[in-house]
């Protein structure tokens, strides 16, 4: 893992939070490594990339009336058609789930909520463009469809704030997420504690990608991360 070091009085995602703008790694060898700059890598989502992980069958790719019309940025509805998303949410399927979480907007797919979206401050004004990416828990995700960005909202759905600029951002965090549990936590030969390490390596890699997502202190994906360990 990045060998961060070890606090006995923090759990490993707090003691990476409080040091993150000044963190040492101490892996290689002897004395200290240059902190990695907080800059988004070079990585892009490609079809590949999803692939390599969930396979072909894991990658929903929205055609013909699973993309609404309503999704008229143009990266965003070729991003969804040709790249993909990974078929599942973060922690569980997406209702409705698969592609078809794109052929309705909220106005359809949550009537009965369409007043507290309206009231929901941070939201676009135009809910007919508005669709659900994910649920996190009590959190939700949600794309609008007009501008390509990710919102994210409490169930309660009071506020929102922007989560992602682009959903190519959200498929990135969902492909980590996955891949280091896959790696590390995962089969009968993973270490007990290979969830607090994937929660440090995570809070790392994240914010070197979008630090925007990650700072605030009501940000959506810092707590996800603190939880990671529920849910390997």
């Amino acid at each position: 893992m990045r060998g961060w070091p070890v606090s006995a009085e923090l759990s490993t995602p707090v003691y990476v939070d409080d040091h993150l703008a000044h963190h040492e790694r101490l892996a290689g060898g002897p004395g200290a490594i240059t902190p990695l700059p907080l800059l988004r890598p070079p990585t892009r989502v490609t079809r590949e990339l999803l692939e390599s992980l969930y396979g072909q069958a894991g990658v929903v790719r929205p055609a013909g009336d699973e993309l609404h019309p309503a999704i008229t940025h143009a990266p965003t509805r070729r991003f969804l058609a040709e790249v993909g998303l990974p078929a599942d949410g973060l922690h569980q399927p997406v209702r409705p789930g698969g592609a078809r979480r794109f052929a309705e907007p909220l106005t359809a797919s949550w009537p009965g909520s369409v007043d507290e979206l309206r009231a929901c401050a941070g939201l676009p004004a135009d809910l007919g463009a508005l669709f659900l990416l994910d649920g996190l828990d009590t959190w939700h995700l949600f794309l609008d469809g007009r501008t390509g960005v990710v919102y994210e909202a409490h169930e309660a759905l009071e506020t929102a704030r922007v989560a992602h600029h682009d959903v190519e951002s959200y498929a990135y965090f969902v492909y980590v997420v996955h891949r280091e549990r896959r790696l590390w936590c995962e089969g009968r030969g993973a270490h007990r504690e290979a969830a607090y390490w994937c929660a440090e390596d995570l809070t790392l890699e994240l914010h070197t990608y979008e630090p925007a997502a990650m700072t605030g202190e009501d940000a959506l994906w810092p707590p996800t991360l603190q939880d990671y360990t529920l849910l390997t």
